[in-house]
């Protein structure tokens, strides 16, 4: 592919591909967060605060509970009033956590139902009591609390146990889940960095490989040159811009050893008398000048010859005369 391409589309191209390797890495790092963080509102959201609505109600029953034991023992009308008014509050209270209990824990269990009816139970039995009290008829207040208010609030409380196992039970479930989630969150982030990051290296080392290979070649050739040896070329073809640079640097190199041959050629055949010689081998760009120096070198020595042999053919005449 290095060498059907050009060098700025094939690292375009390679550039593009790890951007999209980190991009997975990246995928599957907010995919697996978004994981984890449903998982975490999920455990926050719904379990741990149904498990906290469901003790809040409790509490706010017991505190009634107890409001309501210490208005059946107060002599005082302001104080029974207080209190009257405290233990409507509790249970105002008490029935708003159990709403919120339903919404978050849902009803398919049928425990929310159930001890929202022992509730409704106990707080009319309480009413009763407290009315029972204002009428003075504490007496009979006392048996409404000991005989009807206590079992149901015993029943209330043993409810609450069991909406208790079953949301830890719900919360360890989910915190399992969840800590699985993790652990298959960190060993997918792990195996997607290995894969980005040897598919990184992978095209790393290929460029680099491909580049530094070209380098070596034109190097070598260069070195051989640099110690005179003008018959070796760069054994690579491409269409890109290395394959383009190898073709005009074999050509280079092919057109000066054509000159030096042809020197050597014209120079050789000087030697040997034969002045004649001409060459029909265009000289590009600066090397024309020495076309032109050769030219008029082989025209001085020419004009020297042609005035050494007058010379001679004039002693032989001064000679024989």
């Amino acid at each position: 592919m290095f060498e059907k391409m050009k060098l700025k589309s094939y690292l375009l191209a390679v550039f593009s591909a790890i951007i999209f390797l980190g991009g997975i890495l990246t995928a599957v790092s907010v995919f697996g967060m978004g994981k984890i963080e449903s998982s975490t509102n999920k455990l926050l959201d719904n379990i741990i605060a149904a498990d906290t609505a469901m003790e809040d109600s409790r509490i706010y029953v017991n505190v009634a509970a107890r409001d309501l034991r210490e208005m059946m023992l107060t002599e005082e009308r302001a104080s029974e009033e207080n209190l009257k008014s405290e233990i409507n509050a509790s249970l105002a209270a008490a029935r708003e956590k159990i709403t919120q209990f339903k919404s978050v824990h849902g009803e398919r269990d049928g425990l929310a139902a159930e001890y929202e009816a022992a509730f409704n139970q106990w707080g009319d039995i309480a009413n009763r009591a407290v009315s029972e009290i204002e009428r003075g008829n504490k007496e009979q207040a006392k048996q409404i609390i000991l005989n009807e208010c206590s079992p149901v609030l015993s029943s209330l409380s043993s409810i609450a146990q069991r909406i208790n196992a079953a949301t830890t039970q719900e919360r360890n479930e989910s915190e399992k889940a969840s800590l699985q989630e993790i652990t298959i969150f960190r060993w997918l982030c792990i195996f997607t960095f290995l894969i980005v990051l040897v598919g990184s290296l992978f095209l790393a080392i290929v460029t680099t490989r491909k580049i530094t290979g070209i380098v070596k070649k034109v190097e070598e050739v260069v070195i051989g040159l640099s110690k005179g040896d003008l018959k070796s070329t760069i054994d690579y073809q491409a269409n890109n811009e290395f394959g383009s640079l190898v073709e005009r640097m074999n050509f280079s190199f092919k057109e000066l050893l054509k000159y030096v041959e042809t020197i050597d050629y014209v120079m050789g055949e000087y030697a040997k008398g034969n002045f004649a010689c001409a060459t029909d081998v265009e000289f590009l760009g600066d090397f024309k000048n020495i076309k032109i120096s050769v030219r008029n070198f082989r025209s001085k020595i020419s004009d020297v010859l042609s005035e050494l042999h007058a010379a001679s053919e004039q002693v032989n005449v001064g000679a024989g005369q």
